[in-house]
């Protein structure tokens, strides 16, 4: 998929977690918490990775650095980009439908309107279609 490979820093994995004093397990179970593939111990880190362990160590002491720590980082990071990507997707869907309705009246995406009682009745997305056309 990509051409270039990202540059390096030179520094493994294992390096990097001796560094900031964590258990190599940690570090690589937070990257299959981001959603990324597990690095091996030997994996040269990206130089665009290595700001965030950089950040880590200036911003933590020592002894707040640990696996709890980062977990719950890891997890709220994760539960605020999905709360994110469902908001975004409502109000496209939201959007959507408020659009076709203005281009359209009487028609509504994935429902049938019934303008002689005032209903939203459902319908397959299928005949919903159908009536658009």
């Amino acid at each position: 998929m990509f051409v270039d490979h990202p540059p390096l820093t030179g520094k493994t994995f294992r390096e990097i977690a001796e560094e900031l004093g964590l258990p190599l397990e940690t570090l690589t179970r937070l990257y299959a918490m981001w959603g990324l593939p597990r690095p091996a111990p030997e994996d040269v880190v990206r130089e665009d990775d290595a700001p965030t362990f950089s950040e880590w160590k200036a911003f933590f002491p020592p002894q707040a650095l640990n696996e709890q720590l980062l977990t719950q980082g890891a997890r709220l990071f994760g539960e605020a980009t999905s709360r994110l990507a469902d908001w975004g997707a409502s109000t496209k869907r939201a959007n959507m439908h408020s659009i076709v309705w203005q281009a359209r009246p009487g028609i509504y995406v994935g429902r049938k309107f019934c303008s002689s009682c005032d209903d939203i009745v459902a319908a397959s997305p299928i005949d919903s279609l159908g009536d658009m056309q």
